[in-house]
């Protein structure tokens, strides 16, 4: 217990700790009043509890921790957390950063510069930026102009600067000079000319020139041209002209007439004609002819041949013509037969041989591709081999030929026995007729026994 001075009065209190403020609770977590040692005067306040009552706290209690509403940390990494009371906040952007407090973002110089549209603006901190101009730009960052290559080049007196962009440039030799640009020569016009292979270069002055065509050729001089005798000729209209050396000429007529040239007629194509003896020339016109076989006859016309019944039809596939008294006939070849529907020639097998003792089925006078027989034979044989043959494609039957073989059975080990345990093979026996063979009872016995006999194992 220590003296406490509350309003200028000195009261008795316990020992406190001035960092305690809340409530106090009890020992089962609940506020109690008898859990609280309160100062004499704090009645004066409030009943319960007053103000200091965390000094007073008895043994065994604490006070509540106390929150702030910017614990949470509710503003932004870049900005600060005020607390304004009534469990309230207020954030603010830091420094060089603009915002809500909640959002920040970092303030950036650069934002609403001045610098030339061909500058960059470049950030140089404490809120300052630097107008830089563009590569292939010169000037102070506000105002920026394109550089020129040809502002310093090497070039001919006689020659000019061209600007071929990405700050380079290129010499070209000044009209009528010649060279690299670097290095230009005056040029006499003749020196390099486009006259014609006949035709002279003559220099007219002003780095100009002329072409002039040498004798005996005319033209432009860039063009020249051997002058023709035959540009002046007394030919006939159906002749053409020939020139033959130094200004001389002749008249040739054309084709489809004859003559000397100056005097031509026509020349009627079957007159001379290389047609066969049984094929007859037509005029086809443009002094050309055909050759056309005559009736019954084929060829080009140049050779003609008789006509063969056979080659005026077209015999469907798997067959061949035949002349019949005359006319042209289409038969199947071998291994094919005519389809009675269609009228197509069908690949087929050929009839096979029955086997001895045996037959197949079905029996018809073709087998076509794809059609199945099946094999059997007489009582008292068995089949050996393929019972299903199929006809292939080939033309062939699948498998190999069947044959019927004779079937040989032994007696069985049984017989009729009396009721004495005598065997007999008479009347006491009623076998099957098919088994007659064997002397007595046969495989089926046990159906024909007479009364009073059963089958016994021998």
């Amino acid at each position: 217990m220590k003296l406490i001075l509350i309003f200028g009065i000195a009261v008795l209190g316990a020992s406190v700790d001035a960092s305690y403020s809340g409530t106090c609770y009890g020992r089962c977590g609940q506020t109690s009043f008898s859990d609280c040692s309160c100062g004499p005067l704090c009645n004066l306040i409030r009943l319960g509890c007053c103000s200091d009552y965390s000094a007073m706290c008895n043994d065994g209690y604490q006070p509540p921790v106390t929150t702030s509403p910017c614990d949470s940390n509710p503003c932004h990494a870049y900005a600060t957390c005020e607390d304004v009371g009534y469990d309230q906040y207020k954030c603010t952007c830091m420094k060089g950063y603009q915002g809500n407090g909640e959002y920040c973002k970092k303030i950036d110089p650069c934002d609403g510069n001045d610098c030339d549209q061909y500058a960059t603006c470049r950030s140089v901190g404490d809120y300052h930026y630097k107008c830089e101009c563009k590569d292939g730009y010169q000037g102070d960052g506000k105002f920026c102009k394109k550089l020129d290559p040809c502002d310093s080049n090497d070039c001919h007196q006689n020659a000019y600067c061209q600007s071929v962009g990405d700050y380079r440039y290129k010499c070209v030799c000044k009209k009528g000079y010649q060279g690299n640009g670097k290095y230009c020569k005056k040029i006499y016009p003749c020196d390099a000319h486009d006259c014609h292979a006949y035709a002279t270069c003559q220099n007219v002055g002003n780095y100009h020139y002329k072409c002039v065509c040498k004798d005996g050729y005319q033209g432009n001089g860039k063009f020249c041209k051997k002058i023709d005798p035959c540009d002046s000729n007394d030919c006939h209209p159906n002749a053409y002209c020939q020139s033959v050396g130094d200004y001389s000429y002749k008249c040739v007529c054309k084709k489809g007439y004859q003559g000397n040239g100056k005097r031509c007629k026509k020349i009627y194509p079957c007159d001379s004609n290389d047609c066969h003896r049984h094929a007859t020339c037509e005029d086809v016109g443009d002094y050309h002819y055909k050759c056309v076989c005559k009736h019954g006859y084929q060829g080009n016309g140049k050779f003609c041949k008789p006509i063969n019944p056979c080659d005026l039809i077209d015999c469907p596939p798997n067959s061949k013509c035949v002349v019949v008294k005359g006319h042209p006939v289409c038969q199947c070849v071998y291994g094919y037969t005519i389809d009675e529907h269609s009228g197509a020639c069908s690949q087929t097998c050929p009839v096979p041989m029955f086997p001895e003792k045996g037959r197949y089925s079905p029996q018809q006078r073709t087998h076509p591709v794809g059609s199945v027989i099946t094999y059997e034979c007489d009582e008292g044989y068995k089949l050996v081999g393929n019972l299903k043959r199929r006809c292939r494609e080939s033309g062939s039957f699948s498998g190999s030929d069947p044959y019927c073989k004779e079937i040989v059975t032994t007696p069985p080990p049984y017989s009729c026995k009396n009721k004495c345990g005598l065997y007999s093979a008479g009347a006491a026996c009623a076998c099957h007729e098919s088994c007659i063979k064997f002397g007595n009872c046969c495989h089926d016995y046990e159906r024909y026994c007479g009364n009073g006999y059963f089958p016994l194992f021998r």
